[in-house]
């Protein structure tokens, strides 16, 4: 079906021996066209039969990123595989040359567990190695800092341990009396932010009685994962006494530092003591480290491939994750796994040759697949796309997928996005700058990976398509980064001499007579742009271009609405509801857009050429406004004041006649679009209803027999009424797949009539009110367009013109545009082309999701996702480790 719609699906139904699941299932997954049906969706998660075999996935992988880690500590190289081909080549090398099928699961499984147990256990000793290393290294700064404290800061301590003595009184418990006083240190380390909380515990504990120093860490001091410490020296030197050495330790032991012996003596023999252990035990770190490096190359190794042996691991366990999950979804018997899954009708010979391929293998039991005719279930959307169609098919899958079958919006929004975002970004100058970069990342989409415009070069195609109307538009507007680009005019300049009332006085008006037969060639003629009433013309034509682009779009949505209708065989909807809501459409805003054509190619000028003159016609000041005659429509049923205005489409009298027909079409419309459908599906229910009564009345005892006779045939294990059923020698292990497809159908027709009437009320109002607020929505066409040029336009004149090119003098010019203009091409870059065109790409976003999509667009589909290895391998590509 292409793009227009999803493709055909169909719906099999497989069986697999138990004992070949893992086989089966892994040759299913290289063809990837099989959207399998999760039949477990109501089962928890741990109770599924391969859940275990999912968590020792997970745990393999964990395993796996220890070891990554360690790799990355140690500098060593982990080379991944450079494509999905690649790896498999590799694990099927491996598989032949070891174990194959599921049981290579396992054996990758003990590798893993013996080499992480190895890798831990030398980490865990090369841990406790630096542990030792960081203590002896804060043991020195501690006995560096101590003896420094202890010699510059003498003075300070004999006054303070004169203060003391003074001290040493009844009033102050916590020092004795004696004939001597001894002056103790405690020294260790704490961290660095504990400060202040640590020297204010000291002074309450000892009363003010000790003296606390800190000092700073000469070099910071790393953990083994390379993270900064940031730790600092404390002393602590108070009088010697029974308690409050005691009281000081426990307050140090609180703040979880170390707590250092400081030697009466020779401090600094303890320092060289310490460096010689400091110097072996970096050799024996060094010796570690040396050997875990050797060991993590040593298992990156293989033969026959670049590819790491641990990433071809870490590849192997998502893609066994990937096949569980599918697995999972299965029903499981005693001998036999059931299950459903769905495959494009185009593709179905691609499955039938692959289970005709697995069925030849010996060593494999084969499995039986066959389709179902009639089950009822919502086969799920698939939509083919190429590079191309990719990124407008994500922008309306992120709204909502379409319905199986359903008309697709982004056939259109293809053309439609990128010409509504030109129409508002309309400009040659910064429109060219994006079709560049669009081409340039097209041009080098294959170099690009791997890089910081890898993630753009998805959207290449759409926004190399935005450029070029943006362009194509900006020619139409004629308009370059605010400056008219092509020259000429079909106006000539004159100049009229004109006499005051008293007669004395003469003045000079320059007037603008139009050439004959002239028609500017390109765009919008640039006299417009220095006229008194440039915006006024200006805005007013984009504002109608807009109003006349939005009922265009909004048809083509509902219109959309009668393609739906007539694949579904909905003719309700097509009778009831498109030819309303299109005939509402356009007996309002598409006569609004008749009267803006004829007010377009109505001459308001009668111009003389032989004379050079341009004579007004008689009736110019009586041209109407498009909305006064919107509004005389519904307020004064299209009655035209002749003597204010004239009649845009021919008489008076036959304007009020053409305004009345269409103002009551629409009030016709409004109770088709209500009314007729809600009853006509209450008959059809009550109809239904009566028909079910007199036909389960009659038929009671034909049932019970059926009844009966499924229960035999249950018993011999076949089911003959089931002609679409595998034809499996193997029982059907008391699943019931009848039951299944039953509990997974949905069920529309259990909605009563005030259910559905209230349904359509909404729907009607929404659709009513829609076609004012979504007319006035496409006004932002129009306003993101002026926006843009008022923009550009302020920049160029308060930048480059008013003090560069305004200036009389060369000089003042070149150095005013030499300093201005980095000013200038800044703010064109972050405002005009980054946030404008951001701002420009939200609104038409709007535009697309709810003022066109909301016609026709349903999107309560799910994306047809078959069991492929590749879109998960693909992810772990791009992972950084």
């Amino acid at each position: 079906m292409g793009i227009f719609r999803s493709e055909d699906m169909d719906l099999y139904e497989i069986h697999i021996p138990k004992d070949a699941a893992w086989e089966v299932m892994n040759r299913l997954g290289d063809i990837g066209i099989m959207h399998f049906i999760n039949l477990n969706k109501d089962e928890q998660v741990f109770n599924l039969t391969y859940a275990p075999f999912i968590k020792r996935c997970e745990e393999t992988d964990k395993r796996i990123t220890l070891i990554e880690q360690e790799c990355k500590r140690h500098h060593v190289s982990i080379v991944k595989p450079k494509s999905v081909q690649e790896f498999l080549w590799s694990i099927n090398n491996l598989q032949e040359s070891n174990k194959s099928g599921e049981l290579f699961f396992e054996s990758i499984e003990q590798d893993i567990c013996e080499k992480e147990q190895f890798v831990k256990d030398q980490t865990k000793k090369s841990k406790e190695i630096h542990n030792s290393l960081t203590l002896l290294i804060e043991y020195k700064t501690v006995l560096q800092k101590t003896q420094q404290i202890l010699q510059f800061n003498a003075r300070e301590m004999i006054a303070a341990d004169g203060s003391l003595n003074d001290r040493h009184r009844a009033d102050a418990p916590l020092m004795q009396d004696g004939p001597g006083i001894a002056v103790g240190h405690i020294a260790g380390t704490i961290c660095k932010e504990e400060e202040y909380r640590f020297k204010k515990l000291i002074f309450r504990a000892t009363r003010g009685n000790a003296l606390t120093y800190f000092e700073d860490f000469d070099n910071p001091i790393k953990d083994y994962d390379g993270k900064e410490i940031q730790k600092s020296v404390y002393v602590v030197i108070f009088q010697e006494g029974d308690t409050i050495k005691e009281k000081i330790v426990k307050i140090c032991d609180s703040f979880l530092g170390e707590i250092f012996d400081i030697p009466t003596g020779g401090i600094q023999e303890k320092i060289d003591e310490i460096n010689h252990k400091i110097n072996d035990t970096q050799n024996v770190i060094g010796a570690s480290n040396e050997e875990i490096r050797n060991y993590l190359i040593e298992i990156n190794k293989m033969n026959n491939t670049v590819s790491s042996t641990i990433q071809l691991y870490k590849w192997f366990i998502v893609k066994e994750k990937a096949l569980y999950n599918n697995l999972n979804k299965l029903k499981m018997g005693s001998n036999l796994l059931v299950g459903l899954f769905w495959c494009a009708t185009s593709q179905k010979q691609q499955v039938s040759d692959k289970v005709s391929q697995i069925s030849q293998n010996r060593n494999i039991s084969s499995p039986q697949i066959a389709i179902r005719e009639e089950h009822g279930l919502v086969p799920p959307t698939y939509v083919k796309t190429n590079e191309f169609t990719f990124i407008f098919q994500k922008i309306v899958d992120t709204y909502g997928v379409p319905d199986y079958k359903e008309v697709n919006p982004a056939m259109f929004t293809i053309v439609t996005f990128p010409f509504l975002f030109g129409v508002m970004y309309g400009d040659m100058f910064h429109g060219f700058l994006l079709l560049l970069f669009g081409a340039f990342l097209t041009l080098f989409d294959s170099k690009l990976k791997d890089t910081a415009l890898e993630s753009l070069s998805i959207a290449r195609y759409i926004l190399l398509m935005m450029g070029f109307f943006a362009f194509f538009c900006g020619v139409c507007y004629n308009d370059f980064a605010s400056i008219p680009l092509w020259g000429g005019t079909c106006f000539a300049e004159r100049t009229d001499n004109q006499q005051s009332h008293s007669g004395l006085t003469e003045t000079e008006t320059t007037i603008w007579d139009h050439k004959e037969d002239c028609v500017y060639p390109v765009g919008i003629d640039p006299i417009w742009y220095i006229s008194e009433n440039d915006l006024t013309f200006i805005n007013t034509m984009k504002m109608k271009m807009a109003v006349i682009f939005g009922v265009t779009h909004m048809s083509l949505g509902i219109t959309m609405k009668a393609f739906n209708a007539f694949h579904f065989r909905k003719y309700l909807d097509f009778f009831f509801e498109f030819i309303p809501q299109i005939t509402l459409l356009w007996s309002l805003f598409g006569w609004m857009n008749i009267l803006i054509i004829i007010k377009w190619l109505t001459p308001w000028y009668i111009i003389r050429y032989e004379k050079g003159e341009v004579i007004p016609d008689k009736n110019v000041e009586k041209a109407p406004g498009i909305i006064s005659v919107m509004i005389s429509m519904f307020l004064k049923f299209g009655e035209t004041d002749t003597e204010v205005n004239v009649a845009l489409a021919g008489s008076a009298d036959t304007q009020q006649a053409i305004m009345i027909t269409f103002l009551v079409i629409a009030l016709i419309c409004i109770p088709m679009m209500l009314c007729v459908k809600p009853f006509v599906l209450r008959c059809q229910m009550k109809s239904h209803h009566n028909h079910q009564q007199s036909f389960q009345g009659r038929g009671s005892q034909r049932f019970q027999r059926l009844d009966e006779e499924e229960d035999d045939v249950s018993d011999n294990g076949i089911n003959q009424h089931e002609t679409n059923r595998p034809a499996s020698n193997l029982k059907n292990d008391e699943i019931d797949i009848e039951k299944i497809i039953l509990k997974e159908t949905k069920d529309d027709e259990g909605h009563d009539f005030g259910e559905i009437f209230i349904h359509q009320l909404i729907e009607t109002i929404e659709f009513v009110l829609g076609t004012v607020s979504n007319t006035a929505s496409y006004l932002r066409l129009w306003a993101l367009s002026l926006a843009h040029s008022q923009l550009a336009l302020v920049f160029f004149e308060q930048l480059l013109k008013k003090f560069g090119l305004a200036q009389e003098e060369i000089f003042n010019q070149t150095v005013g545009l030499f300093f201005l203009f980095p000013g200038w091409a800044t703010m064109t870059l972050f405002v005009l082309l980054l946030m404008d065109a951001m701002e420009c790409f939200l609104h038409t976003l709007r535009l697309h999701w709810v003022e066109f999509q909301n016609k026709f667009y349903k999107g309560n589909g799910y994306l047809f996702t078959p069991f492929n290895y590749h879109p998960a391998l693909e992810e772990e590509k791009k992972r950084k480790i």
